[in-house]
């Protein structure tokens, strides 16, 4: 296995395998493609976020640029409460299974952490998924350091 360089301020002695860093490297370049398309699309009102923009919602929000879309928001049903609202910022995604084959959301917040287990209980999701890391890149030599998450 060929390894890059490492930075042992950074990635704690880790190796970069090449083949993962490409990898990642290209996730990183699909966010950005994703990040400028989702603010052409709020921009454009292309799909609308009503329901996100609710004033009893926007504290559920992690982001305020990063809201679900009317269209494909997932509904929370499952009430623990009678504060419980259908609002939580998550998204279904189509997949080869259906229009509904995943979900993807915002980490909960203080003030969400119950909405999350509601809607991991109430669509019966296995797998749990988090997107956020942090990589150092290692190619031709290069070091390009790529952050995927934003911070708190």
């Amino acid at each position: 296995m060929k390894t890059g360089p490492t930075d042992p301020n950074t990635t704690q002695g880790l190796k970069c395998d090449d083949r993962i860093c490409s990898i990642l490297y290209f996730l990183s370049f699909l966010f950005q493609k994703l990040k400028r398309q989702s603010t052409k699309y709020r921009t454009d009102k292309t799909y609308p976020t009503k329901a996100a923009e609710k004033q009893d919602n926007v504290k559920k929000n992690r982001y305020k640029d990063i809201v679900p879309f009317d269209h494909t928001r997932v509904k929370l049903s499952l009430n623990t409460s009678k504060n419980d609202s259908d609002y939580i910022n998550a998204n279904f995604i189509k997949g080869v299974f259906g229009p509904r084959a995943y979900i993807a959301t915002q980490g909960p917040l203080p003030n969400t952490v119950v909405d999350f287990w509601r809607m991991l209980w109430e669509y019966n999701v296995q797998v749990n998924v988090l997107k956020c890391f942090v990589c150092f890149f290692c190619r031709n030599q290069r070091r390009i350091r790529a952050t995927m998450c934003r911070g708190s």
